[in-house]
């Protein structure tokens, strides 16, 4: 089997050739299923391991330091998730570091969607992640004021403004631009530790049940408005209120670039290709009366 993202093609013999020589604990492991992902690919190992394996330049960073970053956590956090535990090298011809994960089953939250009953779970998980810190490592995602996606949301704006639903409303652009704006001139917090990377295919759900937050490569300080603004994507508008609870304190400036947050990343998706993320963000958008009459 090989599955070609980009640049690199990842096959079962390359991916043969690093267990045996960096985890030959795991080399008769079966190798599973390949996962191709605009960025990455990701191969199952046996029952309880898998490789995130980046396909395209400019990660290789982020993926050497996930693991080695996420480890001081693991022990006290209770929420599921499937950690990097190990960091591979560049080895037989592959160019980049890479994670061995610990697998978990499910499908992802944009293809299954979450139930209602897990937003307090979400909620609980973002608390604990967003520990205060004064390290100096940033990522592109979270360690970077909002306004860094002004022209990213503009375009994915334009995209979804020109989508029109099943029962042939739009998107009501102006309103979605006004939350968005509110929330950008609010001045940033003090970082956290941040996920980075809270999207459809970050949250794994077994028939709606959360399961584990995978994607871990961006983990690092930033603000937390930029995880909890995704995260609202993943749950019923009536079930905002507990997730904020289960998070903490979140004063009124934090929520309102949180729901910038949640505005790009919902006119992301609704404009996207991946039909199940789309439909889940058009369900916010109408849940938050961000649909009109065409």
């Amino acid at each position: 089997m090989a599955v070609t993202t980009g640049r690199i093609t990842i096959s079962d013999e390359l991916v043969a050739a690093l267990l045996r020589e960096q985890f030959p604990d795991l080399a008769g492991e079966e190798i599973g299923r390949h996962y191709a992902l605009p960025d990455r690919t990701v191969v199952r190992i046996g029952d309880h391991h898998g490789f995130h394996m980046p396909t395209v330049p400019g990660l290789d960073a982020a993926y050497e330091r996930s693991a080695r970053l996420v480890a001081p956590f693991l022990s006290t956090w209770t929420f599921p998730l499937g950690a990097p535990i190990a960091t591979g090298r560049p080895g037989h011809g592959y160019p980049y570091h890479f994670e061995v994960t610990r697998w978990i089953d499910g499908s992802t939250a944009g293809m299954v969607p979450l139930h209602d009953s897990e937003a307090a779970v979400l909620g609980d998980a973002l608390r604990q992640i967003h520990a205060p810190t004064d390290s100096p490592l940033r990522n592109s995602t979270t360690s970077v004021p909002l306004t860094t996606f002004a022209t990213p949301f503009a375009r994915h704006l334009e995209r979804a403004g020109q989508v029109r639903t099943r029962d042939g409303r739009r998107l009501d652009s102006d309103s979605v631009r006004a939350l968005w704006d509110a929330g950008v001139d609010e001045r940033a917090p003090a970082f956290t530790w941040t996920h980075g990377s809270i999207d459809p295919r970050s949250l794994i759900s077994d028939q709606g049940r959360f399961v584990g937050l995978v994607d871990w490569r961006h983990f690092a300080p930033g603000d937390p408005a930029l995880d909890l603004g995704p995260m609202l994507m993943h749950v019923p508008k009536d079930s905002h209120a507990a997730l904020l609870e289960a998070y903490g304190d979140v004063p009124p400036e934090m929520l309102r670039r949180a729901t910038a947050a949640l505005m790009i990343a919902s006119v992301m998706h609704a404009g996207g290709d991946e039909p199940f993320a789309a439909a889940l963000a058009w369900r916010r958008l109408d849940e938050l009366g961000l649909l009109r009459e065409a």
